[in-house]
C-alpha cells in the first residue's frame, strides 16, 4: 500500500479539499500518526499484508516523533526560564520601551510576570513584553 508524504505547512485529504496548518506548532501529532497507522492497517489487502519491516519503521517513525514533542515542549520551557531569568535581571534598572501602540516610555523596572510563556516588564504602572525593551541602563 503506497502512502503519499505528508508535509507541515499544506496537506491533502483523498476528496482533494486541502487544508493548512500553523506550521509554529506540531503539524503532525503522535496520536494522528498512530490513527494513519490503524486506518492502513485496517484497510491493508488481506491477500498481501503490510510487511513487518514496514510495521517497524512506522513504530520507529512515531516513537521518534514522540521524542521530538518533547524536545520541542522542554526547549520552549528552557525558552520560559530564560526570559523570566532576563526580566528579574532588569529590576531596578532604567529602560526605554518602544510600545506596539507606536509609544516610547523610559522608566524603572518595578517587576516582571509572565503570561503564556512570555515574560513582561513592569515599567510606570505598565506591562511590557521584553521584545518591546530597546535599551537598558544601570541609572
Amino acid at each position: 500500500m503506497a502512502v503519499s508524504a505528508v508535509n507541515n505547512t499544506n496537506s491533502t485529504s483523498q476528496t482533494g479539499t486541502s487544508s493548512t496548518t500553523n506550521s509554529s506548532s506540531t503539524a503532525f501529532s503522535s496520536e494522528a500518526f498512530m490513527q494513519m497507522l490503524m486506518a492502513e492497517m485496517t484497510n491493508q489487502d488481506p491477500l498481501e499484508p503490510m510487511d513487518e519491516s514496514q510495521t517497524v519503521d512506522q513504530l520507529t517513525q512515531l516513537n521518534s516523533l514522540q521524542d521530538l514533542e518533547q524536545m520541542v515542549t522542554s526547549i520552549q520551557q528552557v525558552e520560559t526560564y530564560s526570559q523570566s531569568a532576563y526580566a528579574a535581571s532588569l529590576i531596578g534598572k532604567t529602560v526605554s520601551i518602544a510600545a506596539s501602540d507606536g509609544t516610547t516610555q523610559q522608566g524603572k523596572v518595578t517587576g516582571f510576570s509572565t503570561d503564556n510563556g512570555t515574560a513582561e516588564v513592569q515599567v510606570n504602572s505598565g506591562s511590557y513584553p521584553l521584545s518591546e525593551v530597546t535599551s537598558v541602563s544601570e541609572e
